[in-house]
């Protein structure tokens, strides 16, 4: 069920633009989605090499204390590496984008609010491992059936605001921060 409602949060954005500004926009919002893909990709990768040592130690003593250090340590390093590399795509995107994509240029707002997005999801990936490893996922549920909810409203308020798919990319990133927090 997690990872359903995660595929549904993952693709709950592009059936907005879709259905709401058609198909073209979607195609504007790919480059975002593209650049979102390869960043979050770099981040998980440090996450995936954590994740059984966390569940091997868990499992002999079952003391929360004994893991803590796997969610703390990967998530204050992958904010610490990723804003400064995220701020440089912010900057460098657009420039790579008007000359190497300029049918794109559509989508940079979109690209450059996503990186938001991808900053609070890559931070807290490792939370949803941990609760899993304690075999409280079902915990999970309500935070990516709210959150699931949040970017659904705030999508549709954006667009219908006139914002357009960096509406759409801001109210993605506003239900990752409420996921972040949660």
């Amino acid at each position: 069920l997690n990872s359903f409602l995660s595929t549904i949060l993952r693709t709950v954005d592009r059936i907005m633009i879709v259905k709401m500004l058609g198909v073209t926009y979607v195609g504007y919002y790919s480059i975002a989605i593209m650049t979102k893909g390869y960043l979050y990709g770099l981040s998980n990768n440090f996450y995936i090499v954590t994740i059984p040592h966390m569940q091997e130690m868990y499992g002999r003593e079952k003391k929360i204390e004994d893991i803590k250090k796997f969610v703390t340590v990967p998530a204050k390093t992958i904010s610490y590496l990723l804003s400064p590399f995220l701020g440089l795509m912010f900057l460098v995107a657009p420039i790579f984008i008007k000359v190497c994509l300029p049918r794109y240029i559509l989508g940079i707002v979109a690209l450059q609010i996503l990186l938001l997005d991808t900053f609070f999801e890559s931070c807290c990936a490792q939370a949803g491992q941990f609760m899993i490893t304690l075999g409280k996922q079902a915990r999970l549920i309500p935070i990516s059936l709210i959150t699931i909810t949040l970017n659904i409203f705030f999508n549709y308020i954006f667009v219908k605001a006139g914002l357009g798919i960096g509406g759409v990319a801001l109210g993605t990133a506003l239900a990752s921060f409420f996921s972040f927090v949660a």
